[in-house]
């Protein structure tokens, strides 16, 4: 009984759902492989829309945590997108988010998004280069289903932008979780962004991951 406990908290932990509630400072980190694709609605040299071939994105997350309280830190790195007009997108991003859990099922956070690109223009072989400040709130869920086995579910959306052309921002990511061991759980799952803006962005995909606690 003691050892299914021990690993259900773990999988908890490796989610970001959940806090231990002890004194002292717990941290866990994350790598995840996110296999999407970029998607627009409408874009300027093909009004029926475009979309590029799916890539895959690496996401680094840490994640501290103390009491019901928690700050979890992630990244994107650079990206690559290739349209079919011959132009390449380059996008990366971080956030930093602030958290709560209400039990040990269900977690609230506030956090701040920096999304930073940059396009290249294959035609006149320009650079357009742009940044992009997203605050946002979110809800992070956790549920098992037998000891070494959970279910996991994320949705953020955002409550303001640095530039009002983007009207919105949220992601939403839901998947399975594996407790490996008692320091290592794995992931996999489904996960989708979408920004509001005069292109209509959507980005789906399904994202794998593994999470350590040291």
């Amino acid at each position: 009984m003691l050892k299914n406990k021990l690993l259900i908290a773990l999988a908890i932990a490796a989610c970001s759902s959940a806090v231990m509630a002890d004194d002292k400072i717990d941290y866990s980190f994350s790598v995840k492989v996110w296999n999407h694709k970029y998607k627009e609605s409408v874009y300027s040299n093909n009004p029926s829309g475009t979309k590029t071939d799916n890539v895959n994105a690496n996401i680094l997350s840490v994640t501290a945590r103390k009491g019901d309280y928690f700050v979890t830190a992630n990244a994107l790195t650079p990206t690559t997108y290739s349209f079919t007009n011959g132009s390449n997108l380059i996008r990366r991003d971080t956030d930093i988010a602030l958290g709560y859990s209400l039990n040990s099922n269900i977690s609230l956070l506030v956090g701040q998004k920096r999304l930073g690109s940059q396009l290249f223009y294959i035609d006149d072989e320009s650079t357009t280069k742009s940044s992009l400040n997203i605050g946002y709130l979110g809800v992070n869920g956790f549920m098992s289903i037998r000891e070494d086995m959970f279910l996991y579910g994320t949705l953020t959306k955002s409550y303001k932008t640095s530039d009002t052309t983007f009207t919105g921002f949220q992601n939403t990511e839901v998947g399975f979780g594996y407790v490996l061991n008692n320091k290592t759980q794995l992931t996999v799952g489904s996960r989708y962004q979408k920004l509001t803006s005069p292109y209509g962005t959507n980005l789906p995909g399904i994202i794998v991951g593994v999470n350590f606690t040291p």
